[in-house]
């Protein structure tokens, strides 16, 4: 029970872990990236050298849907160039799922030096996870996009399927997420569908 709400993300972490639990459901929902703030966020990382490697992750989790973990943790054996799928194991004895690569995230793979068995070069001296959530958010204030996580890069991914008529059933698996229910959570509604369907009630 407690591995199926870590994996669907309704919790970070084993609560015998003796870390911190942490509620991935925060008050504020999840939202996704406006194309502007796209733009704005993938220019800032060529700005300053602290933002090495990231436009390639930030691309690869617009186009894939992949958690920052998994991301940060992919490795070449699992990035098969040759049939363009990216493969993720979430735990021993898990069944795995595959993610195919579309041409976003072919060439910006392809486009890495290989120097370790990790895909993405960032520093993973010391608490990495830390590190990239402070530069993450520096890299926003650069880019001056605000109220938004890199956990929001995932939402983006599972909205703009939807918005392209692609079934929640297939989004879902995309995602990794046991039921349909979780991937709900990450798709956002248009506030001008909303606004058109409310016309419906001032006519009746």
């Amino acid at each position: 029970m407690v591995t199926l709400a870590i994996e669907d993300e309704r919790i970070m972490y084993h609560p015998m872990s003796r870390r911190r639990l942490k509620l991935q459901e925060e008050k504020r929902p999840v939202r996704p990236l406006l194309n502007e703030e796209r733009i704005r966020i993938l220019a800032a990382c060529k700005l300053d050298p602290l933002f090495d490697g990231y436009e390639t992750i930030i691309i690869t989790a617009l186009n894939t849907g992949m958690r920052l973990m998994e991301l940060l943790t992919l490795k070449w054996d699992a990035a098969d160039l040759d049939s363009r799928v990216i493969t993720i194991v979430k735990a021993k004895g898990k069944k795995p799922w595959y993610i195919p690569m579309n041409d976003s995230v072919y060439e910006a793979i392809t486009g890495i030096e290989k120097k370790d068995e990790y895909v993405f070069q960032i520093d993973r001296t010391g608490d990495f996870r830390s590190k990239l959530e402070y530069r993450w958010a520096k890299l926003c204030r650069l880019a001056n996009v605000t109220n938004f996580r890199f956990h929001d890069l995932r939402a983006t991914c599972a909205t703009k399927l939807t918005d392209n008529k692609v079934s929640i059933r297939v989004v879902q698996t995309l995602l990794g997420h046991s039921t349909s229910q979780v991937t709900e959570r990450y798709i956002w509604v248009d506030k001008s569908l909303e606004d058109a369907v409310s016309t419906l009630e001032s006519r009746q």
